[in-house]
């Protein structure tokens, strides 16, 4: 009975390092295999739509800030003051909300522009923050005309693992040595 758990304990670690070794590969040698959408024009999204109520909650809280709660005749001040605020800064917030957004429209357009013509640092920097989730380290360093240069770490041929999953003349599964043409190729 020891003997067969031997065997059974030895099996069970061959076949975890054939798994390690399989979901290796997989990682150094499928890097960006997948496709993705086509990249659309920035949009960005309108600035919310305030009301005159949002206002005149702002305005009495701006106005009635450091007032006691007892003093009476200054709330009631306050709040006159308040609504009669409300609607100029209603349209005043706006104005504002309205501005940042064509300002951030225009930087978005301006940035859908250097990209598709290539603009190197545009693409460079958008192409590295998409690498920037990817296990392999990759970096675009350069774009000339159409083409763009990307550097990609990938490990050194000693670093390799030593052996490779493989199979016994009797179909079972096993681990092989990794010859140097095959690290080389990997």
């Amino acid at each position: 009975m020891c003997r067969q758990a031997e065997r059974a304990q030895q099996e069970a670690e061959r076949d975890a390092a054939i798994a390690h070794l399989r979901e290796l590969r997989q990682q150094m040698t499928s890097v960006h295999l997948q496709s993705f959408p086509p990249v659309h024009p920035p949009v960005v999204p309108g600035p919310p739509q305030l009301g005159l109520p949002w206002a005149l909650a702002e305005a009495k809280a701006f106005h009635l800030a450091g007032l006691g709660v007892f003093a009476r005749a200054e709330r009631a001040e306050a709040k006159l003051r308040a609504e009669h605020d409300a609607p100029g800064y209603l349209a005043a917030e706006q104005a504002r909300l309205h501005g940042v957004h064509e300002e951030l429209n225009a930087e978005a357009q301006q940035w859908w522009q250097a990209l598709v013509a290539n603009d190197e640092a545009t693409v460079c920097e958008t192409v590295n923050y998409a690498f920037s989730d990817n296990p392999a380290a990759g970096c675009a360093v350069g774009v000339d005309g159409s083409v763009m240069s990307v550097v990609m770490w990938q490990h050194d041929v000693d670093s390799l693992p030593d052996q490779t999953p493989g199979v016994t003349s009797s179909g079972r599964a096993t681990l092989k040595k990794l010859t140097k043409r095959d690290q080389i190729l990997w």
